[in-house]
């Protein structure tokens, strides 16, 4: 890892006089006389000094020879000096240099160079140290220092140290005249000089750690750095230029070193390392500081820092503390640059190492806060106000003791808010020090602190970023003066919380606390090579839930008289559709053969999928095959085709899509179609997302999506022997995916200020109506403003006629779609704005015969890196950011039962995309929880987001990370669950169904942007329940499923959150459940022993077979065929013929029949399902919360181990085998298990395993 100095000379860079202006000469040590020389030695070596006439420096001078005749085997370097002696005076500020010629006999490395100030004991003036190389070839030799302070007296200036460890030749050295000028103003030049390297540089004089500058490896080929005046800093220093020139795969490959042999870190210290960075290409290295040799000690409590760079300057700060003491020479720092990833060339400025007190412990006194609620931000917050002004007048401060250091404002405020309400939090504290104190905060959602009226901490642009809301979330230094201090806090409310939190963290600024995922006694890799479901093991799930025909045998999928899926052949028999999403690039169709893609198809049907959503078949089509992709410019000639015969498909591209339609066919598998994600464009391009909402308003986007139906639509597939539209194959299309509006989108929004004002002109024809109708005496029909999100979460009169603009959008561009797609031939069914759960696409939603919609829990957030680690290059979601992820538990969450609100009870509901994301903790959570509540509301089809789990073909696939993989066996486990309980019907529907009635009074101005209140939608964990919406028709035939047990007018709504990615719902409660429990139980919905507990926040289906405990996160699921629990706690748990008795880890336990017509029971083979944890190889995060990922890992899987000590009763009384599986389902190794007496047990270590396994087999004689 160091340049071994026999194979790479060290490039030293030191101080030259050429080029140098107005120098004042201060001395000059010509050698006429000695007088003013010292020549010190130590015992037992020995070394002669005098002048010399017959050998001339380059300026014909004469010199000075120190011949080195005896060194002791244990010399230090100081203890031969050469010293030159100067008496007199340095002023503060001024610049000074010493410069003079050098040579030696034999090359010469490591020697040191200082100024002393004998009056102060040889103390060493600061800045005034270097390490030289001496070659056989004369070379000129420079240092510059700054005086901190006025000195007078004697200096040394300077010393120089030549002991050292020579060996059997001692060396002569030769000094040319020494020069000690005053250089204030002047404009400094470095050259270094190394054997044939050499290097120009324009450095800051005051330069903090001097001395030499080392390129590891010296080859021209590999790096090469030099000093380019004229590219400067923003402080007007020339820059150190490093030119990368080839790429390698280790981070140490290529490194810079900052050497010192003076500066010594103490235990304990604090220390900052600064300097200006660019760079004509982005990056990142690393830099540490450490040993310049072995063992290359890291001296920091953080092992290093990851530096981001830029295009443009920026100013890097990078603290530690020292947790050793340094004695030898320190790289500090030592900067990496072999995992850069492209070749550039980085700019550097001068670097500053200096030490910095530590922080002041965390002290604000008591816990008493004043908080001013939905207040007027002041303008001025250096003082504490007995009073605010708000929307309402006066505001009068709540005197809180903040409780841990949190508070809840929502609560405060009767959870009575809207997003970006604002409250205003003071704290007065006193501090004995002046200095930085560290703390810990939070908010939810944004924040700005301030300390003494100065802003000095924001997230106003990025909001908490963690959903965790605990004080490690955000760990910052405050400043603080002596005496009284004044702490306040701006806090914008979230559209779903509101609250702060100040506290100590659990942690130090300073420390280091990656948490680094690695194989061990916690973690069990996984087979990587066993992860397809074979044939014939206890996983294919191929006649589930029964013998497969090929797709289209029974006719076209329909939506019959009780409005669930059914096959127009058989229209009475109600058929499920359990999916998987994907893209052409996560099948890797481009780059595989055929016999894969057919063989994709029979893996993906043995897994039990009978349906595939596609999604972006428009990029794939035009051979844009896989991310990341190049980008058009916006509206850019030629761009966006206008007719088939423009668009360039990629003959391969569009053969593979034909083989995998009729394979999936073949197979029994559907196919639900998005039509457009964002457009066809040429060459590989991709369009800018910005197109799927431009649809509604540009003409050529209307055309180009019509070009793309028209070319899908009627495309023959020379395998299938038919038109796309002829297929029954398609089973549902979708226009657009996710085109639902995103209204924080201001440049989006104001596209509707035209269509604004034009349905304000139409309706109210004068400005004397529009100020009546609005209230506002300045509202104009010629100054019609933009529509907002703000506005719209007014309720008020503009609004209301703001949401009817936009539903009109909607309604608008989804007649044209359907009638489109019926005008060219497709007969089938059709879903559409699928994305947010949101009241205002209740009514064009009403429109569609299918409903789809789309479900995150903890929704994984890119966020920007804190550049904690050097990034590996797997393929991810967002390759450079980091990941925020919350562990939150789904159980007590709006996951589910929000989006039941959003089912219609006249037609089939289908839930197109929903992932409980990795790498969040609970994830084990989704099968059972979503699997169990969506065989309860008796949904039609489940698909869950992301790589497809069947097969991995000969796809190099990378880590997994976000959504679902193929490769994580949590989300295997989740599937297989979900297909047992949801799609074989292991889990009973409900037994009685509450309708909610809903119409444009109920909905609108009010309610614009929000969805039915979550006390209704705990309904969804008791009994069936939908909605209907007769005001509107659908625009194809709908079911009609009957009375329903119940029907209500909802009367709460919850907050909406919606950002870019995935919209969520409040989870607060309203208070309205204790009343629905009342009546669903006098109406006879819910018997009189129904277990749910509104206290307790425990809930019991109507079936009696799932129980949820919202306190304790935890559910058990009880049926004839299927048993499960999730655990959150290592106690026992009794189901019901299992028995749970030790679980050392957080997990879901489900055991199931496998025989056909069997009871659990009476099984004979049973599948075990035993699912904790699993992350990857060098997963890493930013500590032990896991709240922030910054590295995604690499292969293998790593699976958490558990224990799991298991009772079943059993009717069975022969042997038993039981049996650890793979992925794919084959048999690792027999597991332990007793039978006594009716009792099934079983042991189960997964750390004893080979390999990591969710999955057991069981086998009862």
């Amino acid at each position: 890892m160091s340049a071994k100095r026999n194979f790479f000379p060290l490039i030293v860079v030191c101080l030259l006089s050429s080029g140098y202006v107005a120098a004042l000469e201060l001395k000059k040590w010509n050698y006429e006389k000695l007088d003013d020389m010292q020549l010190l030695i130590t015992k037992n070596n020995k070394a002669a000094m005098e002048s010399s006439a017959d050998i001339k420096t380059p300026d014909g001078d004469n010199t000075l020879m120190i011949s080195i005749e005896e060194i002791s085997e244990a010399a230090q370097s100081s203890d031969i000096q050469l010293r030159f002696i100067f008496n007199g005076e340095l002023k503060a500020g001024h610049k000074y240099r010493i410069s003079f010629f050098s040579k030696a006999s034999v090359p010469v490395q490591d020697i040191r160079l200082m100024t002393l100030h004998s009056a102060a004991g040889d103390t060493v003036l600061p800045g005034s140290f270097i390490k030289m190389n001496i070659g056989t070839q004369w070379q000129k030799i420079a240092m510059s220092f700054t005086a901190k302070e006025n000195l007078s007296g004697r200096f040394i200036l300077p010393t120089i140290f030549l002991a050292n460890k020579y060996g059997k030749t001692k060396p002569g050295f030769w000094f040319g005249p020494a020069v000690f000028s005053d250089i204030t103003g002047e404009a400094v030049i470095q050259k270094a000089e190394a054997g044939n390297n050499k290097t120009e540089q324009a450095v800051e004089a005051d330069i903090k750690i001097p001395g030499n500058i080392v390129l590891w490896p010296q080859n021209e080929e590999i790096a090469s750095i030099g000093i380019r005046p004229d590219i400067k800093t923003p402080s007007n220093q020339p820059a150190l230029a490093l030119e990368i020139k080839k790429i390698y795969p280790k981070s140490e490959s290529i490194q810079l070193l900052y050497l010192d042999g003076k500066f010594k870190l103490q235990k304990g210290t604090r220390y900052e390392v600064s300097f200006y960075c660019k760079a004509t290409e982005t990056g990142c290295f690393e830099a540490v500081i450490a040993l310049m040799g072995k063992p290359f000690t890291v001296f920091s409590t953080k092992p290093s820092y990851v530096i981001s760079v830029s295009k443009e300057w920026q100013l890097i700060r990078k603290t530690f503390i020292a947790d050793t003491d340094s004695i030898e020479t320190l790289a500090a720092p030592r900067m990496q640059f072999g995992a850069y990833g492209k070749t550039a060339t980085v700019f550097l400025g001068p670097i500053a190492f200096k030490e910095i007190p530590l922080p002041l412990p965390f002290n604000l006194g008591d816990n008493n806060w004043r908080v001013f609620l939905n207040s007027t931000p002041p303008t001025q917050i250096d003082e504490i106000p007995d009073a605010l002004t708000g929307s309402i007048g006066t505001v009068k401060p709540f005197f809180i003791q903040a409780a841990n250091g949190s508070i809840d404002l929502a609560a405060l405020n009767k959870n009575e808010f809207k997003s970006r309400d604002c409250a205003i939090l003071y704290k007065m504290f006193e501090s004995k020090d002046s200095g930085t104190m560290v703390i810990g905060v939070a908010a939810d959602w944004w924040m700005e602190l301030y300390i003494n009226g100065k802003l000095f901490f924001s997230t106003m642009k990025e909001g908490n970023v963690s959903h965790d809301f605990i004080p490690d979330d955000h760990i910052i230094e405050m400043p603080v003066k002596t005496g009284k201090n004044i702490f306040a806090a701006k806090v914008y409310s979230g559209s779903a919380g509101w609250r702060f939190i100040c506290a100590k963290p659990g942690r130090g600024i300073d420390e280091a606390a990656l948490l680094v995922i690695k194989e061990g006694p916690e973690w069990k890799a996984l087979d990587m090579t066993k992860v397809t479901v074979k044939a014939g093991t206890a996983l294919d799930f191929s006649d589930l839930p029964e013998k497969r025909v090929p797709a289209g045998s029974l006719g076209r999928l329909i939506v019959n008289a009780e409005g669930h899926l059914a096959f127009e052949k058989d229209p009475n028999k109600a058929v499920k559709f359990f999916a998987r999403n994907a893209t052409p690039w996560r099948l890797s169709l481009d780059d595989v053969p055929k016999e894969s893609i057919k063989k994709f198809a029979e893996d993906y049907a043995r897994q039990g999928y009978n349906m595939l959503r596609i999604q972006c078949i428009d990029l794939f089509l035009v051979a844009c095959f896989r991310p990341p992709f190049k980008m058009t410019a916006y509206d850019s000639p030629g761009w966006l085709p206008q007719n088939a015969d423009e668009i360039q498909f990629n003959k391969d591209a569009v053969d593979r899509f034909d083989y995998l339609i009729f394979c999936l066919k073949q197979n029994g598998v559907y196919v639900n179609l998005s039509v457009m994600n964002q457009g066809f464009a040429n060459s590989g391009y991709r369009p800018p997302v910005e197109g799927r909402y431009d649809i509604i308003f540009n003409p050529k986007w209307k055309r180009h999506w019509e070009v793309i139906l028209t070319y899908l639509l009627n495309h023959y597939n020379s395998y299938s022997m038919m038109k796309l539209k002829d297929d029954p194959v398609i089973a549902v299309l979708e226009p657009v995916n996710e085109q639902d509006f995103i209204l924080h989108d201001d440049v989006f929004m104001k596209k509707f200020t035209p269509l604004f004002k034009e349905f304000l002109i139409s309706k109210y024809k004068s400005d004397k109506e529009l100020n009546k109708a609005w209230n506002d005496p300045n509202a104009s029909l010629n100054a019609v403003s933009d529509i907002t999100e703000a506005l719209l979460r007014k309720g008020d009169a503009k609004a209301h006629d703001a949401v009817c603009v936009l539903m009109k959008a909607m309604a608008d561009i989804t007649d044209w779609y359907i009638n489109l797609i019926r005008e060219k031939g497709y007969p089938g069914l059709l879903n559409q704005w699928d994305m947010i759960i949101r009241t205002m696409e209740i009514p064009v939603r009403a429109k569609m015969s299918v409903i789809a919609q789309h479900n995150y829990h903890n929704h994984p957030g890119p966020v920007k890196s804190k550049n904690l680690v050097i990034k590996s290059k797997a393929t991810t979601i967002w390759p450079e950011m980091d990941m925020s992820i919350s562990h939150a538990s789904s159980l007590n969450s709006s996951y589910f039962r929000a989006a039941a609100l959003i089912r219609f009870l006249d037609r089939p509901f289908m839930m197109t995309e929903y992932s409980h994301s990795a790498p969040s903790r609970y994830r084990h959570e989704r099968g059972l929880y979503f699997g169990a509540y969506a065989a309860l509301q008796n949904w039609d089809s489940l698909a869950a987001h992301g790589d497809i789990p069947a097969v991995v073909m000969e796809v190099n696939y990378g880590p997994f990370c976000g959504f679902e993989s193929a490769l994580d066996p949590i989300s295997r486990a989740s599937e297989v669950v979900t297909a047992l309980a949801w799609f074989r019907g292991d889990v009973s529907k409900a037994k009685h169904t509450v309708e909610l009635t809903l119409s444009h009074d109920t909905l609108f101005p009010k309610h614009i942007l929000t969805s039915i209140g979550d006390d209704y939608a705990k309904m969804a964990m008791l009994s069936k329940i939908g909605i209907t919406y007769p005001e509107i028709k659908a625009c194809g035939s709908i079911g009609k499923p009957g009375k329903p047990d119940l029907s209500l007018v909802p009367e709460e709504f919850s907050p909406l959150a919606v950002n870019q990615w995935f919209a969520s719902t409040s989870a607060v409660a309203g208070g309205k459940f204790p009343a629905l429990l009342d009546t669903l139980k006098k109406s006879g919905l819910l018997t009189v022993d129904n277990k749910t507990d509104y206290e307790k926040q425990i809930y019991q289906s109507d079936t009696c077979e799932i129980v949820l405990d919202g306190k304790n996160e935890t559910m058990t699921v009880v049926s004839p065929r299927l048993e499960g629990a999730i655990i959150k706690k290592n106690i026992p748990v009794q189901i019901d013929i299992v028995r749970i008795k030790t679980c050392s880890k957080p997990a879901s336990v489900v055991l199931a029949c496998l025989d056909s017509n069997t009871s659990l029971g009476n099984a004979v083979h049973s599948l075990l399902v035993f699912s904790p944890n699993a992350l990857n190889t060098g997963e890493t995060f930013e500590n032990e919360s896991m709240q922030l990922m910054v590295e995604i890992g690499k292969l293998p899987v790593l699976l958490e181990t558990a224990r799991l000590d298991l009772e079943i009763k059993t009717s069975r009384s022969g042997n038993a085998s039981v049996y650890a599986l793979h992925l794919d389902g084959t048999r690792m190794v027999r597991i332990p298990a007793e039978m006594t007496g009716g009792i099934l047990r079983l042991f189960l270590d997964t750390a004893t395993l080979p390999y990591g396994a969710v999955f057991f087999e069981i086998i009862l004689e």
